[in-house]
């Protein structure tokens, strides 16, 4: 699950806009190693974070996994099949040169849910859903759902507005999908 919500969680930060090369991240700021062709783990700049209020550059630091959802394996596949350009460009663009934005993450995750028959929940799951931290993980959340805390208390020790219930459910079918 680490490996998941690590993916997440860099995907959140591309969120602002307008892009700029010295805050968002681009195919340059991920480093696979040892290399990309043999990579163990990859490393991801954020340059800065809007939740740092000191805007420190950090590394986040994910390692290859057997999953299925392997996050290494993942944003390789995706690196070799996206075209690298010698000036900063966004990491998420889409074919039209447009770049990926929290409205339209929102967006795509409301039609998933559509998709999935959670009608009516677009006020219940939003980017939100997406940020990590050591309450409001859906691994966090798991833990203290298996360690018998109830419902209510992992939701006001997470300020989970959603129902994180289900968030944990997928995460926990995926993870066993492997």
């Amino acid at each position: 699950m680490p490996h998941l919500q690590n993916t997440l969680q860099g995907i959140k930060c591309v969120l602002e806009f307008p892009f700029d090369h010295k805050v968002h991240l681009t195919c340059q700021d991920i480093t696979f190693v040892p290399d990309i062709n043999h990579p163990q783990h990859i490393e991801v700049c954020i340059k800065k974070s809007k939740t740092d209020p000191f805007r420190q550059t950090a590394l986040v630091t994910t390692t290859k996994s057997r999953s299925n959802i392997c996050a290494v394996s993942t944003v390789r596949e995706f690196i070799l099949q996206t075209q690298v350009y010698s000036v900063p460009t966004p990491l998420f663009q889409f074919q039209d040169g447009s770049f990926l934005t929290g409205r339209t993450l929102a967006s795509n995750l409301h039609t998933l849910l559509d998709l999935c028959g959670h009608y009516n929940t677009h006020s219940h799951y939003n980017t939100h859903s997406f940020c990590t931290g050591a309450t409001t993980t859906v691994a966090a959340a798991a833990a203290a759902a298996a360690a018998g805390l109830p419902s209510w208390l992992i939701k006001i020790l997470g300020c989970w507005l959603c129902d994180f219930e289900l968030l944990v459910s997928i995460t926990l079918h995926l993870d066993n999908m492997t």
